[in-house]
Order: structure tokens, then sequence, then C-alpha cells
């Protein structure tokens, strides 16, 4: 074969390093010492040099055994320029060479085989291979440093021991094995080109085996490096035509090195292996193995053999630094199919201690041509390095093939400086798996990455990436991507880890089909213990071609997602999205926990930008989900902390549910639970199952339509939009909302709270940075054309406090929704906020808003059920209608025992139209002071429009208002007619409060008036009862009633006077005075304070009743009689008073 060209460039620089070497010299300047020395161990049989030439000797004689011919040496060198042949006999297939006496060989010239026998050359005390030293045979070489040659009978060809009985009786088998003794000497290969025809072995076997700006070629055959650096034996396999070496284990070996761009090559149309042991093997400077079908080789079925490094210590394959700063290239491993050649490649397996790959260093199995690219199996016991370097496999543009796996076991596996493990295809085919097992991964900086790709123009599929480990870090940038930029799907990544961190801008794992691609990712699964993404980093599993996004699934104890990356619009979180201008589904996002954290701008996202639907977030977290947004509350909503369902302006497509489950649910700082429609499609719910608690502290849960939006769905599709809450308890203070609304074209959903508990909803943003009281919402924006939908509310207790409000509102083309409320207990609404905005319960259309189209009107209803309804200090409960069209204001309906107004207010009012409808249905008492009002007013423009009724059933309770407090209950118009009350207390039922024309500014008023208009009516329905059915007629006539005699009046004492003071019990003893403890308390909120309390106080003085308090005196007797017999009645006193 001709030697490549650039082996001879080098060469001369070999000469004169090769000048260094003991003894080289004096070969070079004396030819007379670079005899061939046989010795006189084979007796009448030892080998005879028979000089041919000047420049050529030939060895005959040897001792033949069967098909095996032995040679003895004391000196074996061959000069350079000089060629030296072995002859043999037809018949033999191996030569066995020893040299015994105690210098290396220096082989400088060629070395030729007559025939087609394999050459074994031993010398233990090295062997030195020249510039220009090269093999001629056809057989296959070994040459070795070893001590002797076994033999299956026992017996040896030693060069240690030459004096034994050199097998001269027995026919002689295959030799089993390599005797190492002692240190064995080096092999030493300087710049020479050492090959072995097609198909066959080169060997070189000995101490430490160093090649250096050298080549061996065996095409299609077998190549071994190995050393030992102890007494150890190397076994022998196969037979003369397929030799192979087996290390032993448990044997110190002695080092591999490839330098000044070595090659190792046995490239052919099929076979040829590559096998290497060492303790450590370092491949540098461009230096290379080299397997695989070459250029115009191969045909359909041929395969090519296998690289295969052994290293009880170390792989090394990086850069040379010399001292003066220079830097040299590393090496590469590589088994490929070329671009004109048919067949598979091979495989790649490294074994050893420790795997470094230096900057450019790369292990590389590919197909160019027709064929398939075999594995890449990785086997090290502690740590694989990855500093810049790459593990190739893949398929190469215009090839046509499937690439092979790579599988990584390793204790530690680091990439750094654009480390690399890359899995894919930029032709026609498929790409294989990578496969990585791990004690701990680490991944740091730009473009240090794991990839399972399928390139742009490409046609096939990714099997995607597995990884198990306890640590995984992806840091500063780095990524792990399965992704297809062509034609088909790209693979699964699978991570089991027992901690996971993803830190910095860019740092991501992701799954995605690219801008141009057709096929679908197949999402991310990750288990882990521990899962952190801080930074900016991500987990994204994304399409922007045509095809589906996959999904992500994480199984955890604990997730926490936080930002403060250095770039502020990069968000670290979890990411399902499909693109703009792209054509697919997003898949679904699922999280199963013990306890999510996300916060400081982090989030969850599934999103649409191009065609196609958003799947569903859902989030299992067995004890807390906790989302805390930023203190500096950002400018833009999408870079709040959050949780995200969304369809972006000008895209198409179904935005999917967020469906939450957890103990705990907090939301704080403006954090959002989010889905929107700035689209065309539907929008999904938020369904969120707390437990034991959700907690909203300035922050938010939302679903809406934007300005953009436009709900589009079949007749037979309609999606019910809600966000459903069911807890414990529901809180939100300082600003936090929960909202349904529609900026855009479509009905804003529902939202369903359900707590077993108590709801508590209090105040306003916090800082007052935010205007907006807390509250739930649902509503219809201006410029909206769309209902809104109903706000459901069921707990044991309610409260609302310092401007918090249950508001359903339309500001646009459409009705507001329904509220329903549903309390066991209380419900407390108390107090305005800063900004203005009363406590309590509201529907409300504003002054843009008005009917949808086919509608006549643009209303909402309030439908109140509880215990007990406290309205304070500025609270409402108010349907209002502010809008100029013609229609009418909402009604409200609340049933409750026990109403209590004290500064608050039940109202529906009115700008143009019929004012609403007010039911009240009282069972124990309605309590109204300090300027409280029950108010239906048309007509505030002023403008047309009737008053609406008030109905107030209390036929089994009161109705009391504080007299002098302006306490009314009015169904007034402006220009319309005044509208109709309609009162049903029990007798004498109604207390404080009474029917007037007009109100009065300080008393307590009943009117039904119209300043423009026809009065209204006013009717107080007195039950139909006979107050005297079932009480006995009273006699006329005293009974005789055996009493004691009652005590006289003592001086200045009044006559037994009885005082109506309201509630209360009696004394136990006509002596004693009221007790405290056995009075009623007056009504208090569930929620109040203890200091708003009411109760009774007496004194020690007689108790005398108020003079605000109606009252009737009676003279006291102790008998009933008829009213025409209590002038005669005289009071007897008892003997026992006289003293009094």
């Amino acid at each position: 074969m001709k030697t490549p060209n650039w082996i001879y460039l080098k060469r001369k620089s070999w000469v004169i390093s090769s000048l260094i070497l003991t003894g080289v010299t004096l070969y070079l300047e004396n030819t007379t010492l670079a005899q061939i020395v046989p010795d006189n161990t084979l007796g009448t049989e030892r080998s005879i040099v028979a000089p041919i030439n000047p420049q050529l000797d030939r060895i005959d004689g040897g001792a033949t055994r069967g098909t095996n011919l032995f040679h003895s040496f004391s000196e074996f060198n061959i000069n350079d320029g000089r060629t030296l042949e072995f002859s043999n006999s037809t018949g033999i297939q191996n030569i066995f060479s020893r040299v015994t006496g105690q210098n290396p060989s220096n082989l400088f010239g060629t070395l030729r085989v007559l025939g087609d026998a394999n050459l074994f050359f031993l010398n233990p005390n090295g062997i030195i291979f020249g510039p220009n030293a090269q093999l001629d045979l056809r057989g296959s070489f070994v040459g070795s440093t070893a001590s002797s040659l076994l033999f299956s009978n026992g017996t040896q060809f030693s060069a240690k021991n030459a004096q034994v009985p050199p097998l001269l009786t027995v026919d002689v088998p295959f030799p089993i094995g390599l005797q190492f003794e002692g240190v064995p000497g080096a092999i030493q290969v300087q710049g020479s080109n050492l090959q072995t025809q097609q198909g066959k072995t080169l060997a070189l076997l000995g101490g430490n085996v160093n090649l250096e700006g050298s080549y061996l070629l065996s095409p299609g055959g077998r190549v071994e490096l190995g050393g030992i650096a102890e007494v150890g034996i190397v076994s022998i396999e196969g037979d003369s035509s397929n030799l192979r070496f087996s290390f032993p284990d448990g044997v110190l070996k002695a080092d591999v090195s490839l330098s000044a761009q070595s090659k190792v090559d046995v490239l052919a149309g099929g076979g040829g292996n590559i096998t290497i042991n060492a303790r450590n093997f370092n491949l540098s400077e461009e230096s290379e193995l080299i397997a695989g079908i070459n250029n115009n080789m191969g045909s359909q079925g041929a395969k090519a053999g296998d690289i295969t490094v052994n290293a009880s210590d170390a792989i090394l394959i990086k850069p040379e630094i010399e001292s003066s700063g220079t830097i040299k290239k590393s090496g590469r491993i590589t088994n490929i199919v070329f671009p004109d050649a048919t067949g598979d490649s091979g495989n790649i397996f490294l074994n050893s201690n420790i795997l470094e790959l230096g900057d450019g260093a790369e292990i590389n199995v590919s197909t160019s041509g027709k064929g398939n690219a075999g594995d890449i199996a990785i086997n090290t016991r502690n740590d694989i390095f990855l500093a810049g370097g790459k593990l190739i496999n893949g398929v190469s543009q215009q090839a046509e093939g499937n690439s092979g796996d790579i599988k990584i076991i390793t204790d530690s596996l680091r990439l750094i400086n654009g480390g690399e493990i890359n899995a894919s295809t930029s032709g026609n085919g498929n790409v294989g798996e990578i496969n990585i097992r791990a004690g701990s991964i680490s991944l740091d900086g730009i473009n240090s990455r794991i990839l399972n790709t399928v390139s742009k123009e490409s046609n096939g599929d990714t099997k995607g990436i597995n990884i198990d480990t306890n640590i995984l870090s992806v840091k500063k940038g780095a990524e792990i991507n399965a992704s297809t930029s062509g034609i088909r799907d790209a693979g699964k990544i699978t991570i089991n880890a027992s901690n996971m961190l993803l830190d910095g801008d860019n740092s991501k794992i992701v799954s995605s089909v690219s801008n141009g691609a057709t096929g679908d990712s197949q999402g991310i699964e990750i288990n882990t213990a521990d899962l952190s993404v801080k930074n900016g980093a991500e987990i994204n599993a994304s399409t922007s071609g045509r095809g589906n996004s996959g999904s992500v699934t994480i199984n955890a104890d604990s997730v926490s997602l936080e930002s403060r990356g250095q770039n502020p619009e990069k968000k670290s979180g979890i990411f399902t999205s499909v693109s703009r201008d792209a054509q697919g589904n997003s898949g679904e996002i699922l999280i199963n926990t013990n306890k999510l954290e996300v916060k400081n701008g982090a989030q969850i996202n599934a999103s649409i930008s191009g065609k196609g639907n958003s799947n569903n977030i859902i989030i299992n977290a067995r004890n807390l989900i906790s989302l805390i947004g930023e203190e500096e509350i950002p400018q833009r909503q999408d870079e709040l902390t959050g949780i995200y369902a969304s369809v972006s302006e000008n895209a198409v497509g179904n935005s999917g549910d967020i469906r939450i489950n957890t103990d705990i649910l907090e939301v704080k700082n403006s954090a959002q639970i989010n889905t929107s429609m700035s689209g065309l499609g539907t929008l999904g719910s938020i369904i969120i199952n707390a437990e034991k608690e959700a907690s909203f502290d300035g922050g938010s849960a939302f679903i809406g339509v934007r300005e953009t939006g436009n709900i589009i769905e079949a007749s037979n599709d309609k999606r019910d939009r809600r966000i459903e809450i069911s807890t414990g308890s529901l809180y939100l203070n300082n600003g936090a909302q929960l909202s349904a609304s529609t900026l855009g074209k479509g009905d804003s959903g529902r939202v369903v709270i359900n707590a077993q508990d108590m709801i508590s909803i209090d105040g306003v943003g916090r800082g007052n940075k935010l205007t907006e009281s807390s509250g739930v919402f649902s509503a219809v924006e201006s410029q909206a054309e769309g209902n809104g939908g109903n706000i459901e509310i069921t707990a044991s207790s309610i409260s609302l406090k310092n401007g918090a409000q249950i508001r359903a509102s339309t500001a646009g083309s459409g009705n507001p929704g329904t509220v329903v409320i549903n309390a066991q207990n209380q419900l407390f609404f108390d107090g305005i906020a800063s900004n203005g905005q009363p406590s309590g319960v509201i529907s409300l259309v504003e002054a843009t808003g008005k009917p949808i189209t086919g509608q006549q009107t643009a209303r909402g209803n309030i439908k109140i059920n509880a215990r007990s309804l406290s309205l304070t200090n500025g609270a409402e409960v108010n349907v209002s209608s502010l809008t100029s069209q013609p229609g009418f204001a909402g009604n409200i309906d609340i049933t409750s025992p026990s109403i209590r107004l004290d500064r608050g207010g039940i109202k529906s009012q009115t700008t143009s139209g019929d004012g609403g409808n007010i039911t009240l249905k009282v069972q124990d008492l309605l309590f109204m002071r300090h300027d409280s009002q029950i108010s239906t007013t048309a007509g505030l423009a002023p403008s047309g429009g009737d008053g609406g009724n008030i109905t107030i059933d209390a036929s089994k309770g009161f109705i009391v208002a504080v007299p002098y407090e302006n306490n009314d209950i009015t169904a007034n118009a402006y220009t319309g007619n005044g509208g109709r009350v309609t009162i049903k207390p029990k007798p004498e039922g109604i207390f404080g409060i009474e029917e007037r024309k007009r109100e009065t500014k300080f008393t307590s008023d009943i009117t039904a008036s119209s300043q423009l208009g026809i009065d209204g009516v006013v009717e107080i329905a007195v039950p139909d009862v006979d107050p005297s059915q079932g009480l006995t007629q009273l006699p006329d006539t005293p009974r005789t009633v055996a009493v004691n005699d009652g005590c006289q009046v003592s001086a200045g004492q009044e006559a037994v006077q009885f005082f109506d003071i309201g509630r209360g019990g009696t004394p136990p003893s006509p002596d004693d005075l009221l007790s405290v403890d056995t009075s009623l308390m007056e009504w208090s909120p569930f929620f109040a304070e203890t200091t708003n309390s009411y109760k009774l106080e007496t004194t020690n003085n007689s108790l005398r009743p108020d003079k605000d308090i109606q009252r009737k005196t009676f003279t006291s007797n102790l008998e009933a009689l008829s009213t025409t017999q209590v002038s005669s009645f005289t009071a007897k006193m008892s003997p026992s008073c006289q003293s009094r």
C-alpha cells in the first residue's frame, strides 16, 4: 500500500529526534555494528544471516516444528535504508523470533517476511522503530517485549531463559500467551510507517508503547497496542489467521500514547478493529484512531469493526501546552462510514478510570455514506471530563442511515467550555439514544450540552435522552436538548436524579420542533427529589414548526423556580409553547411534588403564538404551592411571577386549563395564576383544590379575553370557562384578586368558590401601588363584547373589609354576571378603602356599558343566603346601572335570619333606566342605624326610569331602625314613577322607622317618591291575624287568691313600675337589679374586633329607661284583671313590710 505523503513530510524531523536515542548515532555511522547476531540456543538449527546485497540480508535456518519456525538472536537491529527478510518454507504459518541479549532492538529499516507467515518478534529489552522503519509481510506482525511465548502443552519459547530446551522434539501448537516478567521494555515508534496486509493483525505489546508522528495501518485488520508494567500473561486468542489478545485483570499496566499526528488506521470495505490496553492512554497533537468503511468501499451488509480502549487509569485526549505557551491540538477516535462508502460503521468502546477530552478532542461514530453508524459505549469508574471535547454519533448531510446510541456509565460526568455529547442526523436516518448513568453530572458554560437532534432538511427520528444520576447540574448557558429541525420527531428527554439544578441565563432542558421542521417533540420527564431552576434557566417543550411540542412531566419532592438572572427579560421556569408561525399543539405540563415554589419572576407557562391548542397545566403539590412575586412590581404583566396558559395576539387555538391540587396555596406580591385569550379560540379554566388554605396576598388568579381576543367555539363544544377554588379557607389581601374578564369578543368565565370554613377579603394593593381593591371580580371591560360570568361563592363565613369587593360589572357590550353567595354562618362587610371603594357585593353596569346585540338591557343580579349579614362603615350590597342606555338595574335577593346595617347600604340605582328590585327575607331581625340605606333609585342623571321595588318579608321577625339616625328604606325616582315598598312585618314588629312622603335628613324614613313623576306605593302589610285568638277572657271580678300582703311604699319610693327596654331576661329575685350576665348581647359581626362588640351595661343604681327608647309605664299588680277593675284594687301589705 502506498505510504501517505504526510508521513514522508515528517520523517526528516524524526531522523533528527532519533539522534538522542542511546546507541542510535553509532548505528548510523558504522553499519558493521548494525549486525544481526544469532545465538546458539537452537543448536544445529540456529538462525543464519545471509547477506544478499549491501541493502539486503536474509535470515535462513531456524527450527521448524510443524507450521511454526523458531529463530533466536542475541542482537537484532536493522539500519536505516537496509532490509532484513525472513525466509521460510512452504506451509510455515508462524515465525517466532526472540532476542536473548541485553539490548533493545533498533529497527530503522525494513523488516520483511517471505511468504504468508505471521511474524512474532520478542525482545524483553525494548523495541525501537525509527523514522524509516517499515513492515513488508503478508501475514500478521506481533512486536512484543514479553519474555516468552507460552504454549498449550506447557512449554515456552523464552527470551530470558534461553537454555531451556527449545521445543526440538515435539510438534508445537499455536501459542496461547505472552509471558511478561520484571519490568518489560518499552516499544517506541518514531515517525514510522508500519502496515500489514488487508485483514491482518498489527500488534505492539510491551511495557510503555509510544507512537510519535507514526502511522500504523492494517486495512480491515486489527491493530492492538498494549502495555504491562509487571509480571503477567497476555492471552493469545483466535488462530494464525485471526490474532487477538486479552490482557489480564489485576495486573499493573503500562502506558500507551500517540502524539505528533500519529494515526492508527484500519479503514477498509469492512472489518477493521483497534484495541488499546493500557494504564494511561494519551492521544494528543491531532493523533487519531480511525476505523470504518473507507471511500468507495464497502457493500450492502458490510460492517466495520470496533475501536476498544481499556485503560486501568486514564484516557486522555487533550491539547498539549508547551513551556512556551503554545497549545497543540487534541486527538480523536473515529469510526465512520465515508461519503462514498456503503456499509455500517463499528462501535467505540472506552473503559477506564478517568476519561478526559480537552478542547478539540473528539470521539466520533458516524455515517456519511450509505449505512448505519455504530454505538459509543463509555464506562469509567470515576470521572468523564469533557473540557471542550465532544462525543458525536451522527448521520452526516447527504448520508443515508441511522446513527447509533451513546451509552455512558460513570461516577462523575462533567462538561465545560463547550464540551458536548451529540447524537444527531443531518441526513436521512434516525438518531440513536443517549443513555447516561452517573453518580453526578455537571454541564457548565455556553455550548456545554447534550444533544439528540434532527438537523434542518433531515429526515429521521431521534430516540431521545435518558439520564440516571444522583446530582444533575446545568449552569451558565449549558443545555440538554432533544429537538427536530427536519422531518420526523424529536425524542423524549427522561431524567432520573436525586437532586437537580438548572442555573443561569440560557441554561435549559429543551424538547422542541424548530422553525421549518415537520414533526413532534416527545417532551421531557424529570424524576427527582429536589429540582431547582433559577437565574434565567428553563425547562422547555416547544414547537416553532409544523408539529406538536411534547409534554413536561416532573415528579419531585420539591420544585423551586426562581428568576433574578443577569438578563431580567429571561425568565426561569417551565414552558410549553407553539411559537409564532408554527402549527401544532403544545404539550401538557404535569408537576407532582410535595412543595412547589415559584418566585421573583419565574413562571410556569403554556402558550400559543401560532396555530394550535395549548394543553393543560396540572400541578399536584401534596403540601404547599407558593408563588411569590418580586418586591418591585414589573411594568409588564408578562414579567410577573406566576402560572400562565395563554393564546397570544394573532394566534389561533385554545388555551388549556390550569389545575392545581394542594394542601396550601399562597400567591404573593403580584404573582399570578392566569389563563388568557388574545387571539382566536377558547379560553381555559383555573381550577384550584387547596384542601387547607388558599391565600392571595397581593397576588391574583385571572382568566380573561384580552383586547385582541375573540372567543370562537363550536356550538356543540361549549367550554365552561371558570376560576374554581375549593378550599378550607380563602384569604385575599393587599389588592389580591380573583378575576374573570373580557376585554375583547367573548364571554368572560365564571368564578366559583367553595370554602369549608371562612373567606376573608381585605384591603387594596400593597403599599397603595395598586389602586384596585382586593376581591372577586367578573367584568366586561370597555370596548369588549360579551357577557360577564357569574360569581358563585359558598362558605361557612365570609368577611370583606377595607374596600374589599365581590363585583360583577360591565363597561362594554354585555351583561355583568350574577353574584350568588351562600354562607352557612356570617357575612360581614365592613369599611371603605383609601381609594373610596366600599366593601361589599357589587353588580355594576358602568357608564359605557350597553346591552349585547339582540338583548334589551344590560344588568346583573345579586343573590345572598346567609345565617347573618352585617354591612358596616360604608359597606354595601349594590346593583347599579350608570349607563344612559335604556334598561333595568339588576335585582338583589337576600335571605338571612339577621341583617344588620350600621352605616351600610343595600342599593339598586340607575342613571336613566328603571331601578332594580330588592327582596329581603328576614326571619329574626333587620336592624338599621347610622345613615343606613335600603334603596332602589332610578334616574340619577337626572332622567327617566321608574323606581324599583323593595320587598321585605319579616313576618316572623322585627324591623328596627334607630330613630333620628337617617336610616331609610326608599324606592324613589326622578322623572319616572316611584317604586313600591312592601313590608311584611310581624304584628307590632316595626320600630324606629315609618312611612313618609319624602325623606328627611334626620329621621328614619320609608319612601316611594318621585321628584317629577308619580309617587310610588308604600305598603306595610300586617298579617291578617286576630291578636286575641287563643286568649282567655279575663274576669271582671278578681278571684280570691291567697297571697302575702304587699309592702307599702316607703318614703321617697315610687310605685312599682315596668319598663319595656327591649330584649332581656328577668332578675332572679324581685329585689335584684337586672344582671349583665343574664342580658342578651347586641348583634356583633363574626369577624369584628372585641372592642366593637355591643353589650348591655348596668350599674348599682336603679335601672331607668333611656329617653330614646319608646317606653310604657304601668302600675303593677299581681293578678290579671279586666281594665274596669284596676282602679278598685287596693294593695295589701305584708306585716314584714311595715318597717320598710
